[in-house]
């Protein structure tokens, strides 16, 4: 973000951006009929749950890799 731009400026531009995602594009332009105190609440909590979300896989991916290594290093001592 450009300090020196606008809120309304910043949301134009990112609208305008090709790399900006349909969905960000979409909440945008909802955040303007919103009050800014509740949608940054809502903002903050649905950052929460994303946190948590990617906590979560992270912790499932390293579970999967941690089994896939040690089938790996069971195979190698013929323990299975």
């Amino acid at each position: 973000m450009n300090q020196h731009e606008t809120y309304d400026q910043t949301c134009e531009r990112y609208l305008a951006a090709p790399d900006v995602s349909f969905w960000m594009k979409d909440a945008i332009k909802a955040l303007r009929n919103r009050d800014p105190v509740d949608a940054l609440n809502d903002a903050e909590e649905l950052h929460r749950l994303m946190a948590r979300r990617w906590n979560e896989q992270i912790a499932t991916d390293n579970r999967r890799r941690r089994r896939r290594a040690i089938g790996r290093l069971a195979g190698k001592l013929d323990l299975v």
